[in-house]
């Protein structure tokens, strides 16, 4: 794999066909041999998503899979609009570096570039909305937001019925879409020690002079489904016994940036109108905080799986983007991480 300078020579993945035509938006993934990507292909259930997105061919944004699997190479690699390149850093910045250096991204193509972990349940209809309403509203740093059957660590994440989007204070890192100037400038942090955590809040500085500049996208909602704190990026933190808490605080402190308190700011209601307070949120959250105490009662830490190209969840879930549903079905990871609960703390800001 030829190593070019950023935005040169973007090189095509074998059985791609280049860029959408028009394109200026890429989904930049991190992907395993797990990951549920090949979802994200797919049209768009419902009449709304075949409005907006009527082919699979036709989606309106590139995928890029940074790829750190065992197999020659990930699912969908050769779908239309797709390339990859072989990143088998345990990390997820350092993979996303190496995928921005690997000359098959060109970054003067693009508006906005989202960097999602491989756990979620998206379709091709809601990519293209939450890049649209990105867009729309001119925002720097956003996210999906997550359908309440997720897995959800801060509840500032979670969609807010009545609103197109909710402003705040950062994002979370699991499904974010950044504007292509304020990736340019993260760069330089992506391969720095220690800055598991710590991006968030670099995006958060990146942006201090921009006001209403970050938002979770409640018209673009996704399915997080695996447990925090059980994936392999975890592993160096167990192996070292170590505290993200403490981790992320040091790393902040060593490059001079400032710890941002997570916080609601306002919103966007359905009918474009701002509203500087959201007020509702406790009541329409009640059924997801408890669902995520009774996952953690029951050692519940994955409710998805792929098996070839299909997407398999332990059951249906209430505005969950199309996807092949088998209730009863006994998941292998399911087993393992129920006899091997995660041990190490959950920090106080999730609990909330």
């Amino acid at each position: 794999m030829s190593e070019h300078g950023l935005g040169h020579g973007a090189s095509r993945a074998a059985g791609a066909d280049g860029p959408t035509p028009g394109s200026r938006f890429l989904v930049l993934a991190r992907a395993g041999d797990s990951s549920l990507h090949p979802a994200w292909l797919e049209a768009g259930g419902g009449r709304s998503g075949r409005a907006l997105v009527k082919a699979a061919s036709d989606r309106g944004w590139d995928l890029h899979l940074s790829y750190f699997g065992k197999a020659d190479e990930p699912r969908k690699a050769r779908a239309p609009n797709v390339t990859w390149s072989h990143d088998p850093q345990p990390s997820k910045w350092p993979g996303v570096a190496a995928a921005l250096r690997s000359g098959k991204i060109d970054l003067d193509r693009y508006d906005y570039i989202a960097l999602p972990d491989d756990d979620i349940v998206a379709d091709a209809a809601t990519w293209l909305r939450a890049f649209r309403t990105a867009q729309k509203h001119r925002l720097g740093a956003c996210q999906l937001s997550l359908l309440h059957g997720s897995f959800f660590g801060h509840r500032r994440t979670l969609r807010i019925p009545g609103l197109e989007l909710h402003y705040t204070s950062r994002v979370e890192l699991m499904a974010p879409i950044l504007r292509v100037d304020v990736l340019r400038a993260l760069i330089p942090w992506l391969e720095l020690d220690d800055n598991f955590w710590g991006i968030e809040h670099v995006v958060a500085h990146l942006l201090r002079d921009e006001p209403r500049s970050i938002a979770v996208l409640d018209t673009a909602s996704v399915l997080h489904t695996r447990r925090f704190w059980t994936s392999g990026a975890y592993d160096a933190f167990r192996s070292a016994a170590a505290d993200p808490r403490k981790v992320e605080r040091d790393f902040l402190d060593r490059h001079g940036v400032p710890w941002i308190a997570e916080a609601i700011l306002g919103g966007v209601r359905l009918d474009g109108r701002p509203i500087d307070r959201v007020w509702w949120t406790a009541s329409t959250q009640l059924g997801a905080r408890a669902l995520r105490k009774l996952r953690e009662v029951n050692h519940r830490a994955l409710i998805a799986t792929v098996r070839e190209d299909e997407i398999v969840l332990l059951r249906r879930f209430s505005g969950c983007p199309a996807a092949m549903v088998k209730p009863r079905i006994v998941l292998e990871d399911e087993r393992r991480f129920a006899s091997t609960p995660v041990k190490i703390s959950r920090p106080a800001a999730q609990t909330a």
